[in-house]
This record gives C-alpha cells, sequence and structure tokens, in this order.
C-alpha cells in the first residue's frame, strides 16, 4: 500500500507515505532512489528527508553534489544539509568560516556538529547585524562558556531576546524563571473607529489591568537576573569545555534535553537530531509520538549510553569492551 501511495500523482497520499516510511524506519530505499530523478517540485525535499532518516549511504555523494550546486533551491539544500549530517557527511556541509552571509539553517548546522572554531565564528556574528535567532540558539547547543556574557547582551527585549534565553538555559542548565503577561494581538479589523483613534495616537485600548492576554511562566530574560546569576557560577565553567545544562557534554546531557519538560519541543526536536549526529545512535525517536513510546525510546538510548565511553571535550565516543 506504501509503495502505491508513492507512485500516485496526489502529493497528499505521497507526503503521508514519505512520513509513515521515514517515522517507521520501512527500508524502501529502491523506490525512494528512483524519485530522485524526478523533477525538483515542493516533494523533493521531502524525499531528501526521508533518506537521511533512513540512512541511505549509497546516495551520499549525489547529495554532495546537490547541495554545492548553485541550481538546488535554498528549501532542498536545508534538507540536504540535514540528511547529509545524518550520513555523517559534515566536513562538505559545514560552510567555511569567512564572511560570506549564510542561511539561518547553516547556523543550526553548526550548532549541531561544530566545535570552537564554529562557536567563535558565531560569537563573531552576535556582534554585529547578522545576528539572528538561529544564529543564537547555535551558540547555546554548542555550549561553550566564552558565550554566556555575549547572549546576556541579547537580552534586550528585542526580536532575538527569547533565542537568547533558550542558549543560556542550554549552556548553565540555570533555574531562572519569570511570569510575564502577554497582551494577545490586536485586531485592528475588530476595533471600533474610536478604538482605531487611539490606536493610531498611541493611547491605550484598555483601562489599567483589563488588556486582553495571560500570563505565561518562561525561562528568565532579565539581563539583570542572568549577569547576577553568571557572576556567582562562572568559576565552575571551563572556558574550552562544551557544556550542556549546566554539565560537560555528553550524550547523558543531551539525553537530559530530551527529557527535560521545560524546553520547548522545538528545541527538543533539534537535540534529538544532535544525538544522531554527533553520536551516530538512531534512537528512532520523535516529539509527536505518544508519550509512552517516547520514553521507552530514551530507555533504549541509555541503555545504550551505559555502555560506552565519550570524551566530552571532542564527543568522542567508543563501545566499552
Amino acid at each position: 500500500m506504501i509503495e502505491q501511495m508513492l507512485l500516485s500523482t496526489r502529493s497528499c497520499l505521497m507526503r503521508m507515505a514519505l512520513a509513515v516510511i521515514s517515522y517507521r524506519r520501512i527500508p524502501m530505499e529502491e523506490p525512494l532512489l528512483d524519485m530522485l530523478k524526478r523533477p525538483h517540485d515542493e516533494m523533493y525535499g521531502i524525499i531528501i528527508r526521508t533518506l537521511g532518516r533512513l540512512g541511505v549511504q549509497a546516495v551520499r555523494d549525489y547529495m554532495l553534489f546537490l547541495f554545492r550546486s548553485e541550481r538546488v533551491a535554498d528549501s532542498v539544500k536545508q534538507e540536504l544539509c540535514m540528511a547529509l549530517l545524518r550520513l555523517q557527511e559534515k566536513e562538505g556541509v559545514l560552510i567555511p568560516l569567512d564572511n560570506r552571509e549564510l542561511q539561518p539553517w547553516v547556523y543550526q548546522a553548526m550548532g549541531l556538529c561544530g566545535g570552537e572554531a564554529h562557536a567563535s565564528y558565531l560569537n563573531q556574528i552576535s556582534l554585529t547585524g547578522g545576528v539572528c535567532k538561529e544564529s543564537l540558539l547555535a551558540i547555546g547547543f554548542l555550549g561553550y562558556a566564552s558565550s554566556v556574557d555575549i547572549l546576556i547582551s541579547h537580552l534586550n527585549g528585542g526580536p532575538c531576546s527569547e533565542a537568547a534565553s533558550l542558549a543560556l538555559h542550554l549552556i548553565t542548565g540555570a533555574e531562572l524563571y519569570e511570569d510575564v503577561f502577554v497582551p494577545d494581538p490586536i485586531n485592528e479589523n475588530a476595533l471600533f473607529p474610536h478604538e482605531l483613534e487611539k490606536l493610531r495616537n498611541g493611547e491605550p485600548l484598555y483601562p489599567p489591568g483589563k488588556e486582553p492576554g495571560c500570563t505565561i511562566h518562561r525561562i528568565s530574560q532579565n539581563p539583570l537576573s542572568w549577569k547576577a546569576w553568571w557572576l556567582v557560577h562562572l568559576a565552575g565553567f571551563a572556558i574550552q569545555t562544551r557544556y550542556r545544562l549546566g554539565t560537560p557534554c555528553h550524550p547523558y546531557s543531551v539525553l537530559k534535553t530530551l527529557e527535560s519538560e521545560k524546553i520547548p519541543p522545538f528545541i527538543r526536536r533539534l537535540a534529538y537530531e544532535e544525538f544522531v549526529i554527533r553520536y551516530k545512535k538512531d534512537i528512532y525517536f520523535d516529539i509527536e509520538q505518544p508519550v509512552f513510546q517516547q520514553q521507552a525510546a530514551l530507555n533504549r538510548c541509555r541503555k545504550w549510553i551505559e555502555n560506552i565511553n565519550v570524551n566530552p571535550n571532542n564527543d568522542q565516543w567508543m563501545d566499552r569492551p
């Protein structure tokens, strides 16, 4: 049935088939390789993603060729990047550390498999107008303590404040949280004329305390709180060591990231990709799985970790005898 869905001319059926193959790791390499001959349409990136999930090494060189081609769309290159990283093709994917303008997903790749040189590069980017959410989150995934002060400087209430706070939490594991009132977005089409006039004049639409919205509990974006915490704890962090949630990077710390109820789902999804890429172990995990399936996958992950040795400074690991 899945094969027939792949041959369908209806994109919705093809998408479902590819999702099932990817989710279940169904070994269907041959029909997928045939599909690579199709034009580069909206399905092409999903096909690439599925081949990467299955770990099909036979397509590695062709993917690298496509990745280097100037004719391939950025949306496809993003999928090629993640698939190649899963296939352990890191040197050919990570862009040389020069001053060229990079796509956000390149910063993401640096965070998932880069090292000290990439952290230094991202720190430099963060001091320029080229800083973005993805570059700050990549700094958080890399985990170098030398980046903490730079991240704190981006807790300025701007569009990157949330990413900076998440990155700080990923590195330090500090339990710094705050309750913040978030007003509902204003729909101008639903306002009366006198309310529109108030809005345009910069006047408040509601009396104090009556503004619609909700209070959320989030990782602190208060720079003073973070500066105070870092001043007390910085002596416990070595500059050249990668950290995750306050401890030297290790598969256990990635597992802790996956298990955390306080870390946003999209960070947990990236942490899973990090686990596959850095430690070459696919545990068949997805944040959209039912909780009992996630727990079973993470238990298998924990058992695997118990049987390896890892150097936290370079992420090299070996099976224990």
